[in-house]
């Protein structure tokens, strides 16, 4: 898997009232996890695909084009609990971050920021970049620009990011 590093199992995440002894781990999905994972793209997603789409029609094509994939998605567990979903694939070009949702009461406190570096250093040991496309709404774009991503291009909707990786940089 793309994020497995074995001496990366558990990273301590920051905390924000959530419990200084909880640990950030990735756990392979399971289709049980399927309304979970869906539910949680709908809560952090929505407002920013209406915003994006008035049209209900293309509300609902987003969200069965990011709907649950057993095969690519890990569950974001903080101690003992889900708080989010990242979903990968791996192609010819790099890595592809195609979600990252964290809970609402879990956002702010570093969990996305730890995923992000976690998805960075599997890139660097694949020797891949890493790409992504974020709305143009959704303020995670700031998270990503702080990681390093670059804008290569843009569209009316979404802005189109990458992160090189280069064998001779490390």
């Amino acid at each position: 898997m793309i994020l497995a590093d074995p001496r990366d199992q558990e990273t301590p995440a920051p905390t924000r009232g959530h419990g200084a002894t909880d640990a950030l781990s990735l756990r392979d999905a399971t289709e049980s996890d399927a309304a979970f994972v869906d539910g949680l793209t709908r809560l952090t997603m929505e407002r920013y695909v209406r915003a994006t789409w008035p049209a209900e029609s293309d509300v609902e094509r987003y969200f069965a084009r990011n709907g649950f994939d057993r095969g690519a998605t890990r569950l974001i567990r903080l101690g003992a609990r889900d708080v989010g979903r990242v979903s990968l694939s791996l192609s010819n070009e790099g890595i592809y971050l195609e979600n990252l949702h964290v809970l609402p009461e879990y956002q702010g406190c570093g969990i996305g920021s730890a995923v992000v570096d976690r998805v960075v250093r599997g890139a660097w040991l694949l020797a891949r970049s890493v790409r992504l496309q974020c709305l143009r709404v959704n303020p995670a774009l700031r998270l990503y620009l702080r990681h390093g991503f670059e804008e290569y291009d843009r569209t009316d909707t979404h802005h189109l990011l990458r992160l090189a990786v280069s064998p001779a940089a490390r």
